[in-house]
């Protein structure tokens, strides 16, 4: 991303050198596994960033790398997937379970709650997607303590999770099919 080469290029200059800290503290948020995921995507990573600040470029800069992790490491999600989401907007505990093709929510980019069937049907995600999950008679879901979508992994976000510029803690899941990847 265009952040990490002025990154690299502030070492090389010799204006920043050394490697960025970052505090880390113990987990405050429980994620629980349900064992229906375990056939379809079973392994899931998590973590939360606070105090981040974003503007319109930034958020487009995090949704390109984003996109270019899923192509390059993650083999286009077939592997890893990754989910970016506002923390502000949804209430822990999360569960990473399976759920019928029935189960309805509202997808990113749209604004009417969908099927999970009908958004690998109509929305472009799930239309170029879908083919990762093909097969499964359960489909991958993260949702809250309320039942509130985060994500269709490794389809799509739930809307209501979406980065915008007030957004200032972040909720980040990875999910994936191989365990070595994490």
């Amino acid at each position: 991303c265009v952040e990490g080469v002025a990154r690299a290029m502030r070492g090389f200059l010799g204006i920043e050198i050394g490697l960025a800290t970052y505090e880390v503290a113990k987990p405050r948020i429980e994620l629980f596994k349900d064992t229906s995921i375990m056939p379809v995507r079973p392994y899931i990573a998590c973590g939360v960033v606070r105090n981040v600040h974003f503007t319109d470029a930034s958020i487009r800069s995090l949704m390109e790398l984003q996109e270019d992790l899923h192509w390059a490491l993650g083999r286009d999600r077939k592997k890893v997937s990754i989910g970016v989401h506002d923390l502000s907007r949804v209430e822990p505990p999360f569960t990473y379970k399976a759920v019928p093709p029935s189960f309805e929510f509202v997808p990113l980019g749209f604004e009417e709650k969908m099927s999970m069937r009908e958004i690998l049907e109509r929305h472009p995600k799930g239309i170029e997607y879908g083919h990762i999950i093909s097969g499964f008679e359960r489909y991958p879901l993260i949702v809250d303590v309320h039942e509130n979508v985060l994500s269709f992994p490794p389809i799509i976000n739930g809307t209501l999770t979406r980065i915008t510029e007030e957004s200032t803690e972040l909720f980040i899941d990875v999910t994936g099919t191989d365990r070595a990847l994490y």
